[in-house]
Parts: C-alpha cells; structure tokens; sequence
C-alpha cells in the first residue's frame, strides 16, 4: 500500500511537471501574422478608441518622418555627453562595460564580444539627410572610432532604431562586417541594402554566436519604413547571455503582460529599458512605456541594475527633452525602489561591471 501510494505521488508530481512545461512552452509561441501582417502577443491594458487609424498614420508622419527640426521648448536642455576611454573600450576583452551613445544606441562588452543594440550615429532619424527629427548631439563615440564590433541587434525597422547609414558604415569596418541579428522579414530587405551577414530571429528564438547566446523576445510594439509596409517585419527586444553575465534590451515597447515571461530567461544582471516617447499619453501609451510602466518592467524581469534608454537624442514626441529622468526619478520614490537601481547616464559614460565566475 505505502509502495502504491508513493507511485501515485511520483506519476501526480510527473503529471504536473509535463503540465506545467506544456503552459510554459505555450506562453512562449513565436510571432502570429494576420493576413500578412505581424501582431502583438500578450495583453496590455491600455487601449486607444478614441483615435481613428488615419490619425494614427498622419501623426505618425509628422512626428517620425517628414517635418523639420522639431523646434524645442525653452525648458529642454541638450545633452552634455562625455568622452568614453576608447583605448580601454578597443582592448577591453575580458570585462562586461556597457556605454550609452544615446537614444537606444548602447555600446556592451560581455562574453569577449562587443555589440551595439539599434545603432544609429547618423545626424537625422529620417529617410532622407535633409529633413525629418534632428539628432540634438553627436555620438560620443564617432562611426570611425568605435571599437569592433562582433554583433549589431536590431529591436525593429522604424528610422531612430534602423539606421542605413550607420549600418551601412559598420558592415564596412576594417576585419570585416559584424553579424547583424534582425527580427523576422528583415533579412532579405538588410541583404537588399548590401548587408549580406544577417540572421533573423523569431520571438524566443535564439542565435549562438561564439559561444554567447543572443534571444529575441516580444515587445508590445509596431514596425514600418513607408506607409504600405506596416506591420509586415517583427519587432522585440533582446536577451544576451553569456557564462557569467545577463543583458535585457527592451527594444520600443508599450506595457503588456509579457515582461514575467521575459524574466524566465533572468535575472538579469544589466537592463536597457526605454523611458521617452510618451507623451501625448493618448496617443504613445499603446507602444511606448512611460517612465513609472518602465520601473515596473524593471521590477517583473528581476533586473539588478537597469539604464533608461531611448530619451533625449531626438524630439519625437511632446514631452520635453528632460522629463524622463525627472519622471523616473518620482516613479522609484513611488514604487519605494533605491534609485541607484535604475539610472540614467550622460552620453559616453561607461559602466564597468566587476569580473566574476559562472558560479558567483
């Protein structure tokens, strides 16, 4: 009887284990498409009846795209950046450093490897070089003196993620291109524009480069270069994993229930969550986090120290330059959370992460 009974208790435990790994494996479906174009996955709770999809489109246009420089109101304060230590950041090998080049353009070494998340040193996140938002600073660190790069990910197509210019130039570095990890239906457009070392991924998808794993993981966003291809390429964010160190990039996403599976692939060491574009809150809510949503993201993957991206570069929407950090600054007074857990830098100011084993 006591034998029976502990095989009914080995075949319950077996039968929850199988259960349980079935609701994980289906949480974690990749991309769906509908009628030819990618749809979000998850919930968010925000919604937005009140804004028609024309005027979704038209002011898409005049904030991304086609107006001029958008003028600044007399409270905006342009960046100051400092200057990064380049001779460390072209040797440094061994230890993880993680460098803001502004927007969501960030510099990380992990894992013996240096990759770029979104890079864009260009001067106008725009199809074309005359018109269209106005870059406030330069990179602190220029196209010609970046260190190799071995790994470029890409969160999604729109122009202040996907820069052709900056790319371009990158492919072109001296040794040879770095591998470009893309989202789904981007290869064959990146390949078209003479890019030809590109992998793209699914959602939970993961590419092994050298050792070190790179994984695409969901965003509750949107993509598009012209009016007619919305939705018709993925966008996410990126986990990196290498023996010892953690890396989650946010990519543009608004709030949605998909950040607690994110953080199955935690915790994370290091996180680059955006914080601007939020404004008005009508119209950005549904694709962009504010900087409270974000603290909230910071808690739910279980990030030990996260860096506020995607402010303060251009002026893509209405709140000004330095509301962000202000913003975030109350959230964590808010939420009760120690600021030196998620901070914002200067452009060119690297952090650097002390060396440590895989068992620590």
């Amino acid at each position: 009887m006591i034998y029976f009974r502990f095989l009914l208790v080995l075949v319950f435990i077996g039968l929850t284990l199988l259960k349980a790994q079935a609701s994980s494996s289906e949480k974690k479906e990749g991309a769906k498409m509908v009628q030819g174009r990618f749809v979000n996955g998850g919930k968010s709770p925000h919604t937005r009846k009140d804004a028609p999809n024309v005027i979704d489109e038209i002011e898409r246009l005049v904030n991304r795209s086609w107006v001029d420089d958008n003028p600044l109101d007399p409270i905006d304060i342009k960046l100051k950046s400092v200057m990064p230590d380049l001779s460390f950041l072209k040797s440094n090998r061994s230890q993880v450093t993680f460098t803001w080049l502004g927007h969501s353009s960030c510099l990380v070494q992990m894992g013996g490897q240096t990759f770029l998340t979104d890079p864009h040193l260009t001067e106008r996140a725009s199809p074309v070089s005359f018109i269209g938002p106005k870059r406030l600073f330069p990179s602190p660190i220029s196209l010609k003196n970046l260190p190799r790069i071995d790994v470029v990910i890409i969160s999604h197509s729109h122009y202040d993620h996907l820069d052709l210019p900056t790319l371009k130039s990158l492919s072109n570095q001296t040794g040879g291109s770095p591998l470009f990890l893309v989202p789904l239906k981007l290869k064959t457009w990146m390949q078209n524009q003479g890019i030809p070392r590109t992998e793209e991924l699914d959602w939970w998808q993961s590419f092994v480069h050298e050792g070190q794993n790179y994984t695409l993981v969901p965003a509750h966003h949107w993509s598009s270069r012209v009016i007619w291809d919305r939705n018709k390429t993925l966008w996410g964010g990126w986990v990196v994993q290498s023996q010892n160190f953690k890396f989650y990039y946010t990519g543009d996403t608004g709030y949605s229930d998909i950040f607690p599976q994110i953080a199955s692939l935690g915790p994370f060491d290091l996180s680059a969550i955006a914080i601007g574009s939020y404004e008005p809150r009508w119209f950005m809510k549904i694709h962009h986090v504010n900087p409270e949503e974000a603290v909230r993201i910071h808690e739910e993957i279980g990030s030990k120290l996260s860096v506020g991206v995607h402010w303060g570069t251009f002026k893509l929407s209405s709140e000004d330059l330095n509301q962000p950090p202000r913003d975030l600054k109350e959230a964590l007074i808010k939420r009760q959370i120690d600021k030196k857990e998620f901070v914002t830098l200067p452009p060119g100011q690297t952090l650097r992460f002390p060396l440590r084993t895989p068992t620590d």
